[in-house]
């Protein structure tokens, strides 16, 4: 049986359930990715405030992602996001959604592609297959979509992301 790649756009706001009690404990409000290996390392759960700290279920305290529900063992999985977990992952090799999606997607020879706008994710080992590129709301209505695998990438920096001119951008047509 092969498994579908999951969507990071259809990931957020799912619902987490437990195995072992079958009791909903959160809804996905953000991902966090580790840039340089390429993989999702944490589920954001409760992003925090003032009087509370961000809540957090780690990529091996998850057993599966569903189309539906992102299932946990147990609700012992959901980690408050310390200063403590921060000083072992230094900022620069972990972002959230919405920093991935500020970094242009531009070839090595120039041409801008657009922002990224998605990600595919394997389902089993949390790890980035490919970067969906935008040009915005409008561009993702009408036209198709511009996949890029992720071995085509050549660096990640803080603005772009550089992708090789070898290789074309698996080109999806729009379902209307």
């Amino acid at each position: 049986m092969t498994q579908q790649l999951i969507y990071t756009s259809d990931l957020i706001n799912n619902k987490i359930l437990t195995i072992d009690s079958a009791k909903e404990i959160g809804t996905v409000h953000d991902i966090l990715y580790n840039i340089s290996e390429r993989k999702i390392i944490a589920l954001v759960l409760d992003k925090g405030g003032w009087f509370s700290d961000a809540k957090i279920i780690m990529a091996a305290d998850i057993n599966s992602l569903g189309d539906d529900l992102v299932m946990v063992q147990s609700e012992d999985c959901v980690m408050k996001l310390s200063s403590d977990f921060l000083k072992q992952k230094p900022s620069s090799l972990m972002i959230d959604s919405e920093q991935i999606k500020k970094r242009n997607i531009v070839s090595e020879s120039g041409t801008r592609h657009g922002k990224i706008d998605d990600l595919s994710i394997h389902p089993t080992d949390l790890t980035i297959i490919a970067a969906k590129a935008s040009d915005g709301f409008f561009d993702n209505l009408m036209s198709s979509q511009k996949w890029f695998p992720v071995s085509a990438i050549q660096s990640i920096g803080d603005d772009a992301i550089i992708v090789s001119d070898k290789v074309t951008p698996v080109i999806e047509a729009r379902d209307n």
